[in-house]
């Protein structure tokens, strides 16, 4: 990403976990494990997220046009449940591990949501496309990334050694915020946090997980 130099700073739409109890502790786990495998940088607990989509640099759009996006999303936002979501699986993807996050269909329609209301207020502009898995959008919270070359006899060992710990995600809210990518790690210097509707949450059916976090940052 020749064009994103230490002091950009990239408008996107995330979901957040601060105060996911269950998640960090798993995740903690994991990290503890994968600290054995040279070449990872583990993820900390506070920058655990799920990418829905980036909207632009901080220099080409007006802070206004942000409001604008914001102020008509939020409404929308909080008349719109997000079932629980259930992050059980890890995966290799390109140069990061992963947690798969299931149900994808409500956040595809959220994502699309966030698009075209970005849309409505920027034209045709092309929004800003952030990394992603190589099959397209698929909802994910990544663990660590890979900063130099790590074997396939390592990453393999690692992966067979870490022991999936299912987790229920009572996702509140929708995150606008301020991206920054330093060396090794991404991390974000703003957040303003858009509630869903506080209608009745519900597992969906055909997914079984055992445990429950109580509430997101």
């Amino acid at each position: 990403m020749p064009e994103w130099s230490p002091s950009r700073e990239l408008w996107a739409f995330y979901l957040t976990f601060g105060q996911e109890s269950l998640l960090h502790s798993a995740v903690r786990n994991y990290h503890g494990q994968m600290k054995q495998t040279p070449g990872l940088d583990t993820i900390e607990a506070e920058w655990l997220h799920v990418t829905l989509q980036g909207i632009a640099f901080s220099d080409e759009v007006e802070n206004t046009s942000i409001d604008a996006i914001t102020e008509l999303l939020a409404p929308q936002i909080a008349q719109k449940p997000i079932p629980t979501l259930t992050a059980q699986r890890l995966e290799v993807d390109l140069d990061s591990i992963i947690i798969p996050v299931a149900p994808t269909q409500p956040l595809t329609e959220l994502r699309q949501l966030i698009r075209d209301t970005a849309s409505t207020i920027l034209g045709p502009s092309p929004l800003y496309q952030l990394p992603g898995p190589r099959i397209g959008f698929a909802p994910h919270i990544s663990l660590a990334y890979a900063y130099s070359s790590v074997s396939e006899a390592a990453l393999a060992s690692l992966m067979e050694s870490l022991k999936p710990v299912p987790v229920d995600l009572n996702v509140k809210h929708l995150s606008l915020i301020r991206l920054k990518r330093e060396p090794r790690r991404w991390s974000w210097s703003y957040e303003r946090r858009l509630p869903f509707s506080a209608g009745e949450r519900r597992k969906p059916h055909g997914f079984h997980t055992t445990s429950r976090a109580e509430s997101c940052r």
